[in-house]
Order: C-alpha cells, then structure tokens, then sequence
C-alpha cells in the first residue's frame, strides 16, 4: 500500500518549508509528494525547484499553475497530478497543517487493518492552540426534511476512531479508487465548501473515518465564511453555499436564499451599503443559475471601498 501527498500553496514559503519538514521527518514516509503552487510571488517557485532537486526516499513533483487557481483549483490540479502516481491512497493539505511525526505510520497501520473494508477516507484530528478544532469534521443529515450540519464532538473524539461524512482538506487520505469513482475536486468553486462538497460526494460511496490518533496541527484559526462583511470573501462563501445546497445536497436552498436575502437587505436598509447589497445578490444569483469559477469582479483581495 502507498501513499502519496498533495500540498498546495499561495504565498506561504516559510509555513510550506515547515509543512515539508514535518513530512521528511515522518517515521514512515510518503512514496510521493506533489506540491501545488498556486502562481506565488514571494519566491516559493524558484525555492520549491532546488527543494525538488535534493534528493529523497520519496518522488517529488511540483505542479506550476500560471495563475491562482484558488484553494479549489489548486487541489484540482494536485489531484489529476496524484492519479499519475502508483499510489493507493492520497493524503491532502494546506500549507499550514503540519502532521505529527507518527501520523502517516497512524494511517498505514490503521488502514492496513481494514483493507478489506469501504473506506472512501480517513481523516485525522486537528488541533489549534492546543484545542481540538472542530469545525474541520462535520456531518451532514436530514432532520424534518432540512438539511442540518454538525460538528463532530468530545464524545466522538474520546472514541478510537468513529464516521462522519464531511471534512476540510486538512490531513485527509483519501482512497483513490474512490477517487476515480466520484471525479476531482470541483475547481469552479474557487475558494470555501469545495472540500465539503468532495467528501460529501466520497461519502456516498464508501465510509469516511476519522481516527483521532493521526493528529495535524493547523496553525490558522478555522475561519468563519460567514462573516458579514462586503470582502471577495463573502461572495464565495455565499455563492458556494446556494450552490452546494440546491444542485449537491438537493434541500435548504429556499432557506439559504432567503437567509441570504435579508443580510441584503440588511445592508441596504441599515446601513446604507449598497456595494454590499449588490454582492449579496450577485452570489445568491450566480449560485442559483451555476455561475461558477473565478469571479472577474470579485477577484482576491477585492473588498468595498
């Protein structure tokens, strides 16, 4: 069995330097490496090519892109990139997660027990500022036919490994064969649920796991996509959610529509913000009608003036 990792990167050199360390320093090691940089500008490309040219006990390849492909394309790309190997299974991350020594030997051992079994995925625990982060594993179901998301709890984690059916690309391995099975990531979300929506789609062929003793540390705070203000943020975050509502889960779309609808309104009515009225309702719009991919208005780094 074999296992392969996939990075991508934007501008982080040093936190990627550290990522890369954490894995060299792996009790047993990945069979290859792929790297994604998503057209950074602070020198990681030219960096990343004498990293490639040192030699290893693992294959290493870097994936170029010319421009920034967002989170989304990025593990687009590092994915189609991960089926030319001869792995089995894929471990995907950001820049910023940085496994323990022992959290690849974790998954080996665990996986290897259980060969025979449908797994889609394992995922494992991730910690921040010493606490578990709990946002990054969730399950998805239907309660009075509405679509209701939770994050898994200490209950879940005090057990030695339990099912869930959503994660965040923060040390995720995932099955290959599944992977062919369900397709790559969805590129055209470009940024926010593009991780949710794939393991969701996983999940519908095979088990997810989470078994807590693979432990990542990620040094980012989990962040809150929903945060009101008018930011390139917001209109990824909303468009993405209308979207992944109404045509992958098929429920809650009337009532993210019209949660939605009223911050609009909101915005115009109390504070006069018409910018961010006008955003509201750009993303629920092109949620609905599957205007996807990188906005030409509301490009990274766009905020209200």
């Amino acid at each position: 069995m074999k296992i392969g990792v996939v990075i991508v990167t934007y501008n982080r050199l040093e936190k990627l330097k550290t990522a890369l360390d954490c894995f060299d320093k792996q009790t047993r090691l990945p069979d290859c490496l792929i790297v994604v940089d998503n057209a950074s500008s602070d020198g990681t490309c030219e960096w990343l090519w004498d990293w490639c040219e040192k030699k290893a006990e693992y294959s290493k390849t870097i994936v170029s892109n010319k421009e920034n492909l967002g989170g989304s394309g990025g593990f687009y790309e590092g994915l189609k990139a991960s089926l030319e190997s001869d792995c089995d299974w894929i471990w995907v991350s950001d820049d910023d997660a940085y496994p323990d020594s022992c959290a690849l030997e974790n998954a080996y051992k665990f996986l290897e027990e259980r060969e025979e079994q449908n797994i889609s995925a394992i995922c494992g625990k991730v910690v921040t500022h010493g606490k578990i982060a709990y946002a990054h594993r969730t399950r998805y179901s239907t309660k009075h036919n509405k679509i209701t998301v939770e994050n898994c709890t200490n209950e879940d984690y005090s057990k030695s490994y339990f099912e869930l059916n959503a994660f965040s690309y923060v040390g995720v391995a995932i099955n290959v064969e599944k992977l062919l099975k369900v397709g790559l990531t969805n590129k055209d979300f470009f940024i926010f649920l593009d991780d949710t929506e794939h393991s969701y789609r996983l999940s519908k062929v095979g088990k997810i796991i989470c078994f807590p003793k693979v432990k990542i540390l990620h040094e980012n705070k989990y962040q809150n996509n929903n945060s009101h203000k008018a930011t390139w943020k917001l209109y990824y975050s909303i468009r993405n959610n209308i979207y992944f509502h109404k045509y992958c889960l098929n429920n809650g779309t009337l009532y993210w529509t019209l949660y939605f609808y009223s911050m609009a309104i909101f915005k115009l009515i109390f504070r006069k913000d018409k910018i961010g009225y006008k955003l509201v309702k750009t993303a629920i719009k092109d949620g609905l009608n599957k205007n996807m991919g990188k906005n030409k208005i509301y490009a990274p780094g766009w905020k209200a003036e």
